[in-house]
């Protein structure tokens, strides 16, 4: 279609990306991946300098494939993501540590927390500071120390990168969501039980909020958190949430 309509292919790639990651936020994950695929397809038929563009493509690509456990794959896509950008923009460049994050997530559900902690950690000193991303990739190491042992460190971290992110985008974001599950799973390490629950709900309100009830990321919250106060002596508080 989009030769026929006198489109250039670096655009219809974009425009195709950007559908699967419309469709990902949605959490249609298989039609995301099916377009994340063909945008790369329609990329790596341009030339040599298209290659912005198509580690672009392969990272969303990866994105896409962690959430449907597809760790291996979305490894080498997210590598080869990393190394083309490597090799176009060196490797101490501000533009790689979302990359880096990415394969750090990767590799730690592969079962290689040391390896992903050292992504992260370089994730982390290559992140600009007035980076929207920055909290996030500072989350994610803290998520990697919690899983090499160091719950007090992941915590402490955590714990600051939640009040920065309150600050910055409101109680309602929904990456609040995802910090303050992390810290969840912190508290229930160390036996705060409070504390996790507190979290958990927490996070789940906001997801209701903000995706709404019927998306797939809301309705496996409800499900842990109804699992969670039933085999942590709430059974009536789990019927609520049921």
């Amino acid at each position: 279609h989009a030769s026929k309509l006198g489109v250039d292919r670096v655009w219809s790639g974009w425009l195709v990306d950007r559908a699967a990651i419309y469709l990902e936020a949605l959490g249609n994950l298989d039609e995301a991946r099916r377009l994340a695929e063909q945008a790369i397809q329609i990329t790596a038929r341009g030339a040599a300098s298209d290659d912005e563009y198509l580690a672009s493509r392969l990272n969303n690509l990866g994105i896409i494939l962690i959430q449907q456990n597809e760790f291996k794959m979305a490894r080498e896509a997210i590598e080869k993501s990393l190394a083309m950008d490597e090799a176009r923009l060196g490797k101490d460049h501000p533009d790689l540590a979302s990359r880096l994050g990415n394969l750090g997530t990767a590799v730690s559900f592969m079962g290689e927390p040391e390896l992903a902690r050292s992504y992260m950690e370089r994730s982390v000193q290559l992140a600009e500071p007035s980076d929207e991303d920055s909290t996030l990739i500072i989350a994610n190491l803290a998520e990697q120390i919690f899983r090499t042992g160091d719950a007090a460190s992941a915590q402490s971290i955590l714990e600051m990168v939640l009040q920065s992110a309150l600050e910055r985008f409101g109680a309602n974001h929904p990456r609040i969501a995802v910090f303050r599950q992390q810290l969840a799973e912190i508290a229930e390490d160390q036996r705060r039980w409070a504390d996790s629950r507190m979290h958990r709900v927490e996070s789940l309100r906001i997801c209701e909020a903000t995706l709404g009830i019927q998306h797939p990321e809301t309705r496996g919250k409800r499900c842990q958190i109804t699992y969670w106060l039933a085999t942590h002596g709430e059974p009536a508080a789990a019927e609520d949430f049921a």
